[in-house]
């Protein structure tokens, strides 16, 4: 059961370095996922808009960053960064003006970008280290830059095949298998 939850959204139009706090304005978050599956993570967040407050502003735009951080009873805690894939007003008599986001996870960045490769000589580490490369060399501007770390990762020969194409999602769920 869900005890209290705090939201931060970083602007697009300031590299993401601005931040607006969302937090008084939620409504309610009826969906949001923790997948750990490789699937990516979704969220709904309704925020309160009288006044049309983000409703008429420019205030909140897609690709902003929503930071959003739960915690249960029991002490379990989720935090996690989605991005603003599309906002949708909700204006009714029964209800007060609402904005809803649809978010998607940070990690969606990871199935805009394809790769394919020859793998057989590479090990995990090395493969890790191609995808990564993979993706911080063909990103957009929009896109988060990955910054990573293989000391934990094994460096054991791979048997996988990556001669077709495929998204780099795709990619490292196959290396952790």
């Amino acid at each position: 059961m869900v005890v209290s939850y705090s939201g931060t959204v970083f602007t697009v139009a300031s590299s993401y370095v601005n931040t607006i706090t969302i937090t008084n304005d939620i409504l309610s978050i009826p969906i949001f996922t923790d997948t750990g599956d490789g699937e990516i993570n979704t969220a709904i967040i309704r925020l309160s808009a009288i006044d049309d407050k983000y409703i008429t502003s420019t205030a909140l735009n897609d690709n902003d960053r929503v930071y959003l951080v739960v915690a249960e009873t029991g002490g379990g805690s989720y935090a996690r960064t989605f991005e603003i894939m599309s906002k949708v007003n909700i204006k009714n008599k029964s209800e007060p003006p609402t904005l809803q986001l649809e978010l998607a996870g940070i990690e969606i960045h990871l199935q805009r970008v394809k790769v394919s490769m020859n793998t057989f000589t590479k090990s995990t580490r090395e493969l890790f280290t191609a995808l990564m490369d993979c993706y911080n060399q063909n990103k957009t501007t929009l896109m988060p830059t990955i910054t990573y770390d293989i000391t934990n990762i094994p460096d054991i020969i791979s048997n996988l095949d990556w001669s077709t194409e495929d998204t780099i999602l795709n990619r490292l769920n196959e290396l952790v298998d």
